[in-house]
């Protein structure tokens, strides 16, 4: 038997029930100098607290390097089957069962996944793409492309969104954007060439462009058909009839009508 309060035995320093290896690493470099500031030692046992602190090894069908605790058997292409990587975090596995919460800011599903059923309470995509995806709940996104199926009961797109086709049974709600050929403009709906323009809150359809056009619809409640050239009012179609606002008039064809023309 030994007894010893201190010692050095086998490239192991014994000191306050500690068992130290005297080689190890100072940051990613072998060191033998235990003394050297940052030192971490390859193999350290406390008797005290039963703590067992090693660089290397194996345990349990598993084995311990430097970075990594990873299993001794390899799946398909060679790859271990659990790898675990102390210092960037990451977990690799050929073949898991999780349950509950997951939570991760980058990542890729294989296309196994995406045949089966995804459920959360929250999903954040970020660059993700699938070929059909339902989704029940809300839909929140800045920025996407959907070229297949989009379905989901309540969503916000704040962003620009671009579908190939898309059916819309509720209300759909806009100010500003483009749709076949027009453009939104607050209440206006206009064409994208300005040669037809419907304005909702006016009640107001105005055909051709600039200075000379035709607008009908409601002015001041007044039902009118109204003829602009050079932006000066020329025919005038309301309730009390036709009115020659300038220039001169000229009636072709034939017909069975009378025609009355007062103050000419």
């Amino acid at each position: 038997m030994l007894l010893a309060e201190e010692a050095n035995v086998a490239g192991f320093s014994f000191s306050n029930q500690n068992l130290v290896s005297q080689s190890g690493y100072v940051g990613s470099t072998p060191s033998t100098n235990p003394s050297a500031s940052g030192f971490t030692p390859n193999l350290s046992l406390n008797g005290t607290t039963g703590t067992i602190h090693a660089i290397q090894g194996s345990i349990g069908g598993f084995e311990l390097t430097k970075n990594y605790l990873q299993s001794t058997e390899s799946g398909t292409g060679g790859t271990k089957n659990l790898i675990l990587n102390g210092v960037t975090g990451q977990l690799t596995a050929n073949d898991a069962t999780i349950k509950g919460h997951i939570e991760a800011i980058s990542g890729s599903f294989p296309s196994s996944l995406m045949t089966g059923t995804l459920t959360a309470d929250k999903i954040n995509f970020n660059g993700a793409t699938g070929t059909n995806v339902d989704l029940s709940g809300k839909i929140t996104a800045t920025s996407g492309t959907f070229s297949g199926s989009l379905s989901g009961a309540t969503g916000t797109f704040k962003g620009e969104l671009l579908a190939a086709s898309g059916t819309f049974s509720g209300e759909l709600s806009a100010v500003t954007g483009a749709i076949g050929g027009f453009n939104i403009i607050n209440s206006v709906l206009k064409s994208s060439n300005n040669n037809l323009t419907l304005d909702a809150i006016n009640a107001l359809i105005t055909t051709g462009s600039g200075s000379t056009r035709i607008e009908m619809g409601m002015k001041e409640s007044t039902p009118v058909l109204q003829f602009y050239k050079d932006n000066v009012l020329q025919y005038d179609l309301g309730p009390e009839g036709i009115t020659l606002k300038d220039g001169d008039a000229t009636i072709n064809g034939t017909t069975s009508s009378t025609i009355t023309l007062n103050n000419v």
